[in-house]
């Protein structure tokens, strides 16, 4: 099991070398809609067009692969199979060299022989959307897969998990409790291991069944658990955060409170609360970011109101709506092209409350 380094290595696309499934089936709620709030009478166009242009494109097909000897890299989730770099897991891995050598700072520990493991991660190990949208979409995909083979032993391969991390896959119900977390400084080494395209670069916005699944298996267990959190609007508070600080934050909570909604930080719920608080609510307005990736246990007559930096258009939290049919109405805002970086920006709430009175 020797492993080097080295930036000539070859890079293989899994299908090339792996046994491969049927593609993944979509599951679209067609209800699903994005309007243009009321910054499109104004200003950046363009910023619409990119998120329609990502929200509305042709979905692609993705697929379970099987690869025989393989390193799963924990310092970025980074794939070798058969002495060959696998290309699908480039994805969100800029710096290859440095994270496998973080990765080896220890010898690869080696994995039972009698079970498939399934990568159930990629290179954005902490995102609470890459988690939710890729990562859990694509452990059931693989499950489907090796099912479909007749195998029963499998165990899945994580990173060190968060809280929450820990509680979405609990709430999936898998039926294994094989569950290997791998620090970044660690390799583990696979006989036999599978992956699945969801997680990957070719689908991050597209509908599949997979995701319903994790909508409607997680929302089961929230409901079911002895948690309760009933709320009928929400804002949805960023102030635990230093990114893209909303600077007038305190003024439109306020506004918005006057108008029957309630402020939320996600950090200071359960995992369940969240889950049950997005399901429950039936307006909801939010600064993007990764607590909005809730918005995929929403029912289909919610509407949500995101609010969008120029710089920063990110279809992703949107693309959740098409598992369940709700609409989301997008206002897009200047900003200082800073992006994460930037000291913060304000909000114009005149324009937010145009759009939410348009909102039923």
């Amino acid at each position: 099991m020797n492993d080097i380094t080295s930036s000539n290595q070859k890079w293989i696309n899994a299908k090339d070398i792996g046994f491969v499934s049927s593609p993944s089936e979509m599951y679209h709620e067609h209800s699903f809609r994005m309007i243009r709030g009321a910054t499109a009478a104004k200003f950046n166009n363009n910023a619409f067009l990119s998120l329609e242009k990502d929200l509305y494109k042709n979905p692609a097909k993705s697929h379970a692969i099987l690869l025989q000897d393989c390193f799963a890299y924990g310092c970025g989730f980074i794939i070798k199979s058969q002495d060959k770099y696998i290309h699908q897991s480039r994805y969100l891995n800029p710096d290859i060299e440095p994270r496998i050598k973080n990765s080896l700072r220890s010898s690869p520990i080696q994995l039972d022989t009698q079970t498939v493991w399934i990568c159930g991660c990629n290179a954005s190990v902490r995102n609470y959307w890459h988690w939710h949208a890729q990562s859990l979409p694509a452990i059931l995909h693989c499950i489907d897969f090796l099912k479909s083979l007749g195998i029963r032993k499998y165990g899945v391969i994580v990173p060190k998990m968060t809280i929450w991390q820990k509680s979405s896959l609990e709430a999936l119900n898998l039926e294994t409790k094989d569950i290997v977390e791998v620090s970044i400084y660690e390799t583990v080494f696979a006989k036999n291991m599978v992956i699945s395209e969801l997680m990957y670069s070719g689908a991050p916005y597209d509908a599949s069944i997979y995701r319903k699944q994790v909508k409607d298996t997680i929302l089961t267990s929230a409901k079911n658990s002895n948690t309760h959190f009933d709320v009928n609007k929400i804002f949805l508070s960023r102030k635990d955060s230093d990114r893209r600080p909303m600077l007038n934050e305190s003024i439109f909570s306020a506004k918005l409170e006057s108008l029957g909604y309630t402020t939320l930080v996600m950090s200071h719920l359960t995992y369940f609360e969240q889950v049950l608080a997005f399901n429950s609510a039936k307006s909801i307005v939010c600064q993007h970011g990764a607590g909005t990736t809730n918005a995929l246990f929403c029912e289909k007559d919610t509407n949500i109101l995101e609010l969008y930096l120029l710089n920063h258009p990110n279809a992703g939290p949107a693309s959740l709506l098409k598992t369940n049919g709700a609409t989301i109405y997008a206002d897009v805002f200047d900003d200082d092209g800073l992006g994460a970086a930037t000291p913060g920006w304000n909000v114009n709430i005149d324009i937010c409350l145009e759009t939410i009175s348009r909102m039923s």
